[in-house]
């Protein structure tokens, strides 16, 4: 049986710093070394793994040591192990990466005399999992003195790990850890976070929304009329669209400022705004046109028709084809699955960029601006939008989508004239994280679309601001 130990440094957040086995033998500039013994008749120990504990930087929080058995093996094989704790003297630890074959037996002998049992048990083993986890060496946060525990959980070698932050890590470390980038993540709430991984350098924003069609109405209303003169009559159709447009504002980070009344509160200032009309803000944020949109539109509502008359056809039929856009599950998508999606606006932010210079950034807020028809006689010639989208892509990795937030209805009244759909912010870790929004401005709102986008920022707007304006 192949068996490793594998011993992983996690920070104060809890993310992983490294680690070190039999094919990385060193961390922390070998603060941590990863040894091969020979065993004798004093020494047996299969595998051991020496520390330099004042030599480890501070911001490591805890080691955790986990045996993984390779290649498919399973631990149900294994009779007995033991893991023991040792103290050095500290002229006895190891420089090498390795320690060196060629040092005889007596220097040997020598090395364990300098070996002091600090703790040893017996592991128990014959289980039928490939992988465990021993235990964990974390920093007491009250002394910095490091401390031992003993978890010996069996499982699949990626959970260990995952499974037991709550052991060292509080709650709301653990709930700012990054979701899974290789899962599609479906957002169902206002007030859901999606916390992007740290190790993506470059997010992209797309948004969509889908207008009322032809196709809406009852089909008898569809078919064709001739007026007066023999020509045909537009209907079923809108001699007027609505125009929605998407943009990220760009506001400052939070600081505590004193208001006209004296009392302190959170602040921040709006830098830019990138849309259509602005395409990018210095290096960090980009608006990328989306080309032949108008076909792309046509085409999605002639097949929205055909889809309609095929399941009109197949009473029964439990095809899910015309799934509604924007609906996602947890299943791999199917290879036609992206051909579905047609972002009207595209944006892409530079996260690697934002982490590494030294920028007035704090939030990135994602709106869109409904421009409805005030004229009440054109009320009934106007289109509406029925539900809309923002979605997170992985720009380095084949645009993968991450994440989906769908909202419906939004503009029932034709009142609504902006909706931020989400806004990403820092969080204390490091990681910026996407926070949802369903709460629009209307247009009977005090605050203009900019004040709105700001309050949403800073945690301050709700249902309560959607007030008349004063007469």
């Amino acid at each position: 049986i192949d068996l490793d130990l594998i011993v992983t440094a996690l920070d104060i957040y809890s993310f992983e710093m490294d680690s070190v086995n039999k094919d990385h033998k060193k961390m922390f500039k070998k603060s941590i070394v990863y040894n091969k013994n020979k065993k004798n008749k004093k020494n047996k120990d299969d595998k051991s793994i020496d520390f330099k504990l004042d030599s480890i930087p501070d911001n490591c929080h805890s080691l955790w040591f986990r045996i993984n058995a390779f290649s498919g093996d399973s631990l149900k094989d294994v009779d007995k192990a033991t893991f023991n704790i040792y103290s050095h003297d500290e002229d006895s630890s190891s420089d090498d990466d390795e320690q060196d074959e060629s040092v005889s037996p007596k220097d040997e002998d020598k090395d364990l005399e300098n070996k002091n049992i600090l703790y040893s048990y017996d592991i128990g083993m014959g289980f039928d999992f490939g992988a465990m986890l021993l235990g964990i060496l974390y920093r007491n946060e009250k002394d910095g003195e490091w401390l031992w525990t003993i978890v010996e959980e069996k499982n699949l070698y990626s959970n260990l790990i995952i499974n037991n932050l709550s052991l060292i890590y509080d709650d709301k470390t653990i709930a700012q850890r990054p979701n899974d980038k290789l899962i599609r993540y479906e957002l169902k709430n206002c007030g859901e976070e999606y916390i992007i991984d740290q190790n993506i350098e470059k997010l992209s924003v797309g948004l969509g929304w889908d207008l009322s069609s032809p196709y809406d109405s009852d089909e008898e209303e569809q078919r064709e009329k001739l007026n007066g003169k023999g020509k045909k009559q537009k209907v079923g159709g809108f001699d007027i669209d609505i125009d929605v447009d998407g943009s990220i504002m760009v506001f400052s980070k939070v600081e505590v400022e004193e208001n006209e009344k004296g009392v302190e509160e959170d602040n921040c200032e709006q830098i830019d705004i990138v849309n259509n009309n602005n395409g990018f803000y210095k290096t960090y944020v980009q608006y990328m046109k989306t080309e032949d949109f108008g076909q792309q539109r046509l085409d999605k509502q002639k097949k929205q028709k055909k889809n309609k008359g095929d399941n009109d056809n197949n009473i029964g039929d439990n095809s899910d084809e015309d799934s509604e856009l924007g609906v996602l599950d947890n299943k791999e998508p199917e290879e036609d699955d992206e051909d579905m999606v047609y972002d009207e606006e595209l944006f892409d932010i530079h996260i690697n960029k934002m982490n590494g210079d030294n920028n007035d950034i704090g939030s990135l807020c994602i709106l869109i601006n409904i421009f409805n028809d005030n004229n009440m006689q054109n009320k009934g010639k106007t289109n509406n939008i029925t539900n809309c989208y923002i979605r997170l892509l992985d720009t380095n990795n084949d645009r993968k989508e991450l994440c989906r937030y769908t909202i419906n209805n939004i503009n029932d009244d034709k009142k609504t004239v902006a909706l931020v759909l989400g806004h990403i912010n820092k969080l204390e870790n490091g990681c910026w994280a996407l926070m949802t929004n369903s709460v629009p401005l209307k247009g009977n709102s005090k605050v203009d679309y900019e004040d709105y986008a700001k309050q949403i920022v800073l945690g301050k707007y709700s249902s309560k601001n959607l007030a008349n304006k004063k007469s």
